[in-house]
């Protein structure tokens, strides 16, 4: 931010040390000891003006755009953390759900488990997954009750429930084929 007399806002110490004007270099060694708090008869409205004009120009939509979200993110981000907070923690772990299981078990005995019974769109429960935890979640929502029902039935059905799932679905496909002959709408055989 240009600023022609930084002294008119703010309060600097030891005096005399920075330029007159901003912006300042403030990777120069020797402003690595200053100081700088608002001057106490600047108006919240003064430095929020101020600080506004410290915010992009574009607008948020394309500033979010050009952003990574974290799934976006490489595992080597974070590589350099790893030995600080696994001697921090005494842990082993070199991602955050291997940091969030193993401090699941040396607190609770086994990984850390999420219920949200009314979970809505399931932000909360999928960010709970992405990070380590076991994830319990659904809502009253036809396509969350869909998927419960799929979590229960398919993925967490017996062998012998699949089966029976996979014969009924190949009787439906059969009817269904069968009624479109019928109806002498174009049919390509298989």
């Amino acid at each position: 931010v240009a600023i022609s007399r930084i002294t008119d806002y703010f309060e600097v110490e030891p005096e005399g040390i920075l330029p007159i004007s901003a912006p300042v270099d403030w990777s120069r060694p020797e402003y690595q000891s200053v100081k700088v708090n608002w001057r106490s008869d600047i108006s919240l409205l003064e430095r929020r003006r101020l600080e506004a004009q410290l915010l992009p120009d574009e607008p948020y939509r394309e500033w979010v755009s050009q952003s990574f979200r974290p799934e976006e993110m490489m595992d080597t981000v974070h590589e350099h953390i790893w030995e600080t907070v696994n001697a921090h923690l005494a842990t082993n772990a070199y991602s955050f759900p291997e940091l969030v299981e193993q401090l699941g078990i040396m607190r609770f005995g086994h990984r850390p488990r999420l219920a949200d019974t009314f979970c809505g769109s399931g932000q909360i429960p999928f960010e709970a997954a992405r990070l380590g935890c076991n994830v319990y979640a659904s809502d009253l929502n036809p396509v969350a009750c869909m998927l419960t029902w799929g979590a229960f039935n398919i993925i967490g059905g017996s062998p012998e429930s699949r089966m029976n799932l996979a014969k009924n679905e190949g009787r439906l496909i059969q009817q269904a084929d069968s009624e479109i002959e019928k109806m002498g709408v174009e049919h390509d055989g298989q």
